[in-house]
């Protein structure tokens, strides 16, 4: 199964804006027109993509399996398994937003939320780091802020399909030919 962390985070969207009761939930560095921003409000930016470590964890299995070619009767499947890490970002702006950020932290902690919804996707929740102040000088003023960063480990198939040869036809010198079956 390939990982697609728009789907984690597009149906992630209305579970976290649901459990934590916050106003707005957007995807961070969007182009939003300053009026349609809201207080308070919480964004969600994958920060970390893939960690290097990804390459280093893959796990073979070589298989033989039906061919789609209806020339031949078996292929090879090799089968890799990656646990690339994932960083996503949790923010929450605005004047005392505690009561959020707290809830936002519980839903990625408790089992029976987040780690559970994550697991359709393979994913894993390895570290919730602590809450930090964020607050960020904006032009002529700060704007309040917290935020923390959920560390996930997702597990991710990759099926490579290598034709096999199964007959070779041999002709000698004399013109006489012999099929050979692999």
């Amino acid at each position: 199964m390939a990982i697609d962390l728009g789907a984690i985070a597009y149906n992630m969207h209305p579970e976290l804006k649901s459990y934590t009761g916050i106003s707005q939930l957007i995807e961070a560095n969007q182009d939003i027109p300053p009026d349609e921003l809201i207080y308070p409000r919480m964004t969600w930016n994958w920060t970390i993509k893939y960690t290097p470590e990804a390459r280093q964890s893959i796990i073979a299995n070589k298989a033989v399996v039906a061919s789609d070619d209806p020339n031949f009767d078996k292929d090879i499947e090799y089968s890799y398994i990656t646990v690339p890490r994932v960083t996503l970002s949790i923010n929450v702006f605005g004047d005392d937003v505690s009561q959020y950020i707290n809830k936002a932290r519980e839903w990625f902690t408790i089992t029976q939320l987040g780690p559970r919804f994550l697991e359709d996707y393979n994913a894993v929740v390895k570290e919730v780091t602590n809450t930090q102040d964020r607050k960020t000088f904006l032009e002529t003023d700060y704007e309040d802020r917290q935020g923390f960063d959920v560390i996930l480990s997702i597990e991710e198939t990759i099926k490579v399909i290598e034709k096999t040869i199964e007959q070779v036809e041999i002709t000698d010198q004399d013109g006489n030919t012999k099929i050979y079956d692999l």
